[in-house]
């Protein structure tokens, strides 16, 4: 049976499944085509009738993810069976217990990840059915825009980068205005996300046009040091510009004639030459300074924070980069990751570290684990701690089985498990689905569901039946461990982050 409901733009059709009601591919924003290609996003336009919300809207264009095609079944948690990609992707999904309640319900609405590069709102591992009918909570995913569609700065034009955040604010507002004709208080929102979608999360916390549009963020391995200077963002438009034969006036005219294809494919070459190319740019104004320097200075939005890191983030990386022994074990690999560093430095990395591992790629995903997510996500807690505002720290230690072990509790791996989808398509070939391992998994998910339902509901992860989770200090870093390792711990990681930054400042190539 079919529900209909009216939002401002028109009455859409969504579709009673077995405990809840889904309503898919609502637009948010007008098609970023034509003289939008490239714009801020434009108001949603209304219809006569009604409208078909029973079926996923288009994702943004994109080329798959070189993780998602090297890691079995992992290509479920970018997209679903059958998506379809288009320019006119500013859509949203919403999921609502298909039961009465006596008050509006809080709303969880999530920001995929995919390096800015690929992902969206409808992969097979963010369906909200079930995190929704179990929390009695409103389930939303977004589709923004990616890659050069959704990033690139062309200022002289009048555009300044940040279309895929703007995207994401202009699906927050629409979430503000109509989500309480589904049974949602729009006072009671809480955004989350992984990775690329964590960093959002963080960067929409310092954005001034985005306050009020939440109550409280949700961080799944991001922080808030994945950023770019608006020169840098610069540089890399005029390399695709340059690339794509534009001419440098009039650049955006000549760029909107472009067919999408010639597009996507300049930027696949792009990604060839520049690491990361599409990220939050600082601008001074939209985005006023870096998000680490902005909750430093207390500015972020004061709100509950629920964040965390996977233990075996980077061996994803690792398992992509090849053979470690063959380039020279740890040592080697050190020197080239950090070429120009001082040997004595990496020799004290090698045996920092390779201590703490059996093999060489081992200590290296560990460093670099460390180096990426731990030591940046510690500062950007510290900060958000010591500002007034409630922290929670999880670290998520369920160790997959599969290629032998060698992923661990990799980058990625978690984001199942809040939604309650192990049974998924994809999720075992990625999480393991041997006998067992399978009590730890099915604990491990029960454990995310319940924390992840009462901080949406209340802004805390622990509750009547939940274990006690202290709020996390600067001083006293508390975190609770999610998986094959669980229970509370503190201050595990300090004296071997603290001299990493030691080093990584001595070194001159990154410092946190």
């Amino acid at each position: 049976m079919n529900v209909e409901v009216q939002t401002r733009q028109g009455i859409v059709r969504g579709a009673r499944g077995d405990r809840v009601v889904s309503f898919k591919g609502i637009p948010f924003a007008a098609a970023p085509i034509g003289d939008l290609r490239f714009a801020p996003p434009a108001e949603p336009p209304s219809w006569h009738g009604v409208r078909d919300a029973t079926r996923y809207g288009a994702i943004s264009l994109q080329h798959l993810d070189g993780l998602a095609a090297t890691i079995p079944g992992c290509e479920w948690a970018f997209y679903h069976p059958g998506a379809v990609q288009d320019e006119d992707c500013l859509n949203l999904n919403i999921w609502v217990p298909d039961m009465a309640s006596d008050t509006p319900r809080a709303i969880f609405v999530w920001i995929h990840g995919g390096s800015f590069l690929a992902g969206s709102g409808t992969a097979l591992w963010y369906d909200g059915a079930n995190l929704a009918a179990r929390e009695d909570i409103i389930v939303v995913t977004v589709n923004y825009r990616l890659g050069a569609l959704g990033a690139l700065s062309v200022d002289p034009e009048g555009t300044a980068g940040n279309n895929f955040l703007r995207d994401q604010i202009a699906a927050l507002t629409w979430i503000r205005d109509n989500i309480g004709v589904f049974g949602g208080d729009p006072a009671k929102v809480t955004i989350g996300g992984e990775s690329a979608g964590a960093m959002s999360v963080v960067a929409l916390m310092c954005i001034p046009e985005a306050r009020g549009l939440f109550r409280a963020g949700i961080v799944q391995s991001g922080h808030g040091s994945l950023n770019t200077t608006k020169e840098q963002a610069l540089d890399v438009a005029v390399q695709y510009i340059a690339d794509l034969g534009a001419p440098e006036t009039n650049s955006l005219t000549a760029l909107r004639a472009l067919d999408t294809q010639t597009l996507l494919d300049a930027q696949e070459r792009l990604t060839g030459k520049v690491m990361l190319p599409c990220r939050p740019v600082v601008d001074g104004e939209f985005l006023p300074a870096t998000p680490l320097e902005i909750f430093r200075a207390g500015k972020q939005a004061q709100i509950p924070l629920l964040t965390g890191t996977n233990a075996d983030e980077n061996s994803l990386f690792t398992l992509v980069m090849g053979d470690v022994d063959a380039r020279g074990g740890l040592p080697g690999v050190l020197s080239e990751l950090f070429e120009g560093a001082d040997p004595v430095v990496i020799e004290e990395l090698a045996r920092m570290y390779g201590a703490l591992a059996t093999n060489d790629a081992d200590a290296l995903t560990t460093l670099t684990t460390d180096r990426d997510w731990r030591g940046p996500l510690d500062a950007l807690c510290d900060a958000h701690a010591d500002s007034g505002s409630p922290v929670f720290v999880y670290e998520f230690t369920y160790r997959t089985p599969v290629l032998d072990g060698a992923l661990g509790a990799c980058h990625a791996l978690d984001i199942p498990f809040p939604f309650g989808n192990l049974a998924t398509r994809g999720v075992s070939e990625f999480a393991g689905d041997d006998k067992e391992l399978r009590p730890v998994r099915e604990a491990t998910q029960d454990a995310f569901m319940r924390s992840w339902g009462s901080f949406i509901r209340t802004g805390e992860p622990s509750g009547p039946d939940l274990p006690s989770w202290p709020a996390y200090r600067s001083d006293q870093r508390t975190m609770m461990r999610i998986g094959t390792d669980g229970g509370l711990v503190v201050d595990p990681y300090r004296e071997r982050l603290d001299r990493l930054s030691e080093l990584m400042s001595t070194a001159e190539v990154f410092k946190f």
